[in-house]
This record gives C-alpha cells, sequence and structure tokens, in this order.
C-alpha cells in the first residue's frame, strides 16, 4: 500500500493569503519531481478532510518508492494583531546593532564550516583549500563587521525621520505593521499563546492522515514550525531560509532588557575608535585600548543575556535547511554539534557497513534564481527545482537525495572585493570623524 506523506506549510513575515503557501510547495514539489525524471499526479481532496488540506498528489521518481503527498495549509495571518507604528521603529532603534552583527556572525560561522566540507581526502591540496576558504570567511567577515556601527549609525538618524515625515511614514507604514511587525511580535509572547497552538492542533490532524508529517516553513514560518516540532511527532522538517539565528537573537535581547545600553555606546564610539587608532597608527597602546574596550564589551553583554528555554534546541526530526548564499535572513542557522556527530558517524563506519541513513541535519544550498534579482533570493525558494527536490526527498518514505546538492562557494573576486571595501570604510570613517573630534577639542 503507498504511503502518504503530510507537508504542513508554515508562512513567513508578511501579509499572506489562506492558502498560498500550500499551493508554492504544491507547485514547488511539482517542479522537483520533474526535474528528477519523475511525476506529480493530482488526486482530489475527499470531502471528510481537515480544512486546511488544500492539494493531494501521487509522486512516482525513479528507482524510489512512490507516495501520496498532501499539502495541509499553516496559515496563522489571521490570530495575530497590527501592532503600532511607533512600537516597530522604537523596536528597531533597539536591536539593530544586535541584529547586524548576529547576521555578520552567521555568515562566518556557515562559511567557517562550509570551508571543510570535501575536505577530506588526505591530500596537499585539500587543507590548503581548506584554509584558503576559512580566511576568505575570516576576510568577508571582518569587511562586514567593519560596515556594521556606520550602518546603526544611518539607521539612528534614519528611523526617526521615517516617523516625523509624514510622507515617509506613510509609506513605511505597511513595511513597519504588516512585516517587521511580524518579528516584533515574534519576541514576546504573542504568537506562542495564538498561533503555535493552532498549528499543533493542524500537525495533529495531518498525523492522523498520514504515515508522516514534514514541516515545512519559510522564514520566520522556519522558526515557528522548529518550535512546534519541539512539542510534536513531525518526521521531518524543512526550513527555506530560516531565519532562527536572527529572530532568537531578538528574543534573547528582549528577555535580557539592558544590554543595549552597553552596545550602543560602543556603536557610537566606532568611528573615534577607527580614528584613534589610524592616525596614531604607531601607537600600539591606541590599538589595545580601542580592542580592549570592544572585547570587554562583548563579554559583559555575553554574560548578562537571558535565553529563552527553547533556543537552540533541535527536534527530534530530519531537517532540511535550504539557503541562499546571497539570502541573509538564511545565514547562521544550523546545529553544528549533531552536523559534526554525522561526519563522526560517517568517518567511524567500517567499509563493509553499506550505505548509511542521511545525517539528521542537511543544509542544502540552491543556485541563484536565473529571473530574479539577487536581493529577491529569500522569497523564491520555491520557485527553484532545487528546493523541489528537497521537499521531495524529505516527503520519501526512505529519504535520499533526489538531485545533486549545490555546492557554496564564495568566490575570489568576492573576497578580494570584501577586503577592498573594509580599508576604504576604516578610512573613510577615519577621515569623517576626524573634525567633530577637533572641535571637541
Amino acid at each position: 500500500m503507498t504511503s502518504t506523506t503530510a507537508y504542513v506549510c508554515v508562512h513567513g513575515i508578511g501579509v499572506h493569503e489562506s492558502g498560498h503557501l500550500a499551493a508554492q510547495t504544491h507547485d514547488s514539489a511539482r517542479r522537483g519531481a520533474e526535474a528528477a525524471g519523475g511525476t506529480l499526479t493530482d488526486l482530489p481532496v475527499d470531502a471528510a478532510a481537515p480544512a486546511e488540506l488544500s492539494h493531494r498528489a501521487r509522486v512516482e521518481l525513479p528507482g524510489r518508492e512512490p507516495f501520496i503527498a498532501e499539502f495541509h495549509d499553516g496559515w496563522w495571518d489571521s490570530g495575530t494583531r497590527a501592532p503600532h507604528f511607533w512600537a516597530v521603529l522604537m523596536w528597531l532603534l533597539e536591536v539593530a546593532p544586535f541584529a547586524l552583527i548576529s547576521g555578520v556572525g552567521g555568515w562566518c560561522g556557515d562559511r567557517w564550516r562550509e570551508a571543510g566540507d570535501g575536505a577530506r581526502p588526505q591530500t596537499v591540496a585539500g587543507p590548503l583549500r581548506t584554509a584558503g576558504r576559512r580566511v576568505g570567511a575570516l576576510v568577508t567577515s571582518a569587511a562586514m563587521l567593519a560596515a556594521v556601527p556606520p550602518a546603526a549609525l544611518v539607521l539612528l538618524v534614519l528611523l526617526p525621520l521615517a516617523g516625523l515625515i509624514p510622507a515617509w511614514r506613510r509609506r513605511l507604514r505597511p513595511l513597519m505593521v504588516e512585516v517587521i511587525g511580524d518579528a516584533w511580535l515574534y519576541r514576546s509572547a504573542a504568537l506562542d499563546e495564538t498561533v503555535l497552538p493552532r498549528l499543533r492542533r493542524i500537525v495533529e490532524e495531518a498525523s492522523a492522515r498520514a504515515d508522516r508529517v514534514v514541516l515545512v516553513g519559510h522564514s520566520q514560518g522556519a522558526e515557528l514550525s522548529r518550535r512546534v516540532a519541539l512539542q510534536t511527532t513531525a518526521a521531518g522538517c524543512v526550513w527555506l531560509g530560516s531565519g532562527e539565528h536572527q529572530l532568537n537573537t531578538v528574543r534573547i535581547v528582549a528577555a535580557s532588557g539592558w544590554p543595549t545600553l552597553l552596545v550602543w555606546p560602543a556603536v557610537l564610539a566606532w568611528p573615534a575608535l577607527v580614528h584613534l587608532v589610524i592616525s596614531r597608527s604607531g601607537d600600539v597602546v591606541a590599538l589595545v585600548v580601542a580592542l580592549l574596550y570592544l572585547l570587554i564589551t562583548a563579554s559583559v553583554v555575553r554574560w548578562v543575556r537571558r535565553r529563552p528555554d527553547d533556543v537552540g534546541q533541535v527536534p527530534q526530526s530530519r531537517i532540511w535547511h535550504v539557503k541562499s548564499l546571497l539570502d541573509p535572513v538564511s545565514w547562521g542557522t544550523v546545529f553544528p554539534a549533531r552536523l559534526e556527530a554525522a561526519r563522526e558517524q560517517d568517518e567511524s563506519a567500517s567499509p563493509g557497513a553499506g550505505a548509511l541513513e542521511l545525517p539528521v541535519v542537511c543544509v542544502r544550498y540552491v543556485p541563484k534564481h536565473p529571473h530574479r534579482p539577487w536581493w529577491a533570493e529569500h522569497v523564491t525558494y520555491l520557485d527553484r527545482a532545487a528546493t523541489g527536490a528537497v521537499l521531495i526527498e524529505a516527503g520519501l518514505p526512505r529519504p535520499v537525495p533526489v538531485l545533486p546538492p549545490t555546492p557554496a562557494r564564495v568566490r575570489t573576486w568576492v573576497v578580494l572585493a570584501a577586503a577592498c571595501a573594509g580599508i576604504v570604510l576604516l578610512w573613510t570613517t577615519a577621515r569623517l570623524t576626524a573634525w567633530p573630534l577637533l572641535m571637541l577639542g
């Protein structure tokens, strides 16, 4: 008898129509099946099905067990109340430096881990390639980190202006209230009380009909589905551009209270520190003082932070992270401990043990969308056959890759451009800071 996989589709931030993500997931699975040489044939939805079940189909692939795919709508928009414009704007001012630094840290962590991928063969070139990629990760991350204080200062000026100038406020209100407002809600308990129970109910109803449930979440929906999977019996999770790393950063800031009072002074002091170090290049004391100040601030913030209980917890299910190098929302969302455990299991297996199961956490990158600009990467995951192939892989009774994975590699010219941009940024910061410091005496 053909088994059934129920996909529960959880959308991200912003206004979404009921059933939209479920329909997109269905279409993406069709693209993935066809790219792998298979078919996805639509089936009727029976009258006794839950209201959230929008599509059914039979999936057949060469050399794989066929299965029935059911697509359930995890629409949660209707269960939330829009926040006030000024509440979101002031919150953005509070979390801006944390969010920017978190993004840089996520990028560096991803690149550092990926530098070791494929370097297992005991050859001279393998360690050299790994070292080169890790140097590239550090260089690009350093350039991005140098851009954090100027970017935060620009936001410090522009965000209040956006609220005070009526024309700007009217244009920004939909973005602030309907999109960023969902992230603002997530840093509180509002979604815990309304959205998570509803999603758990949908998963339970889907489980009653299917042999396995796969939670499919996009952006903030991926983080919501992670928390749902911690409390349900989902067999798998497919997270598209998961915002877990960034969303949990703002949750930690909200739970910790006053670290903002430490971080913003460091951000405001950054230009003066850069000017001090560059203008007194021969003075080691100036460099040491600047570094000590930043390190002490970072250490105190890390010491006083408070983490919600579920932060960092991993569902006991298979997990597929679908990411793009050009999508900053997806940076940093991996589980290094479980990935390392999977590698150790793979290395310790005897040659005659046969094929091993997939690791419990898989990171799958998708190539850039061929027809959309790079800044639209976050909202175009389901338009690509590579994403659909991961959905099919997760839904198979015995999950195995159906398309070759896309390697995540940063090109050499990007590393060189990042180094040049970082140097220019530091020099410009020092020059622009010189005249205010001279006026202060």
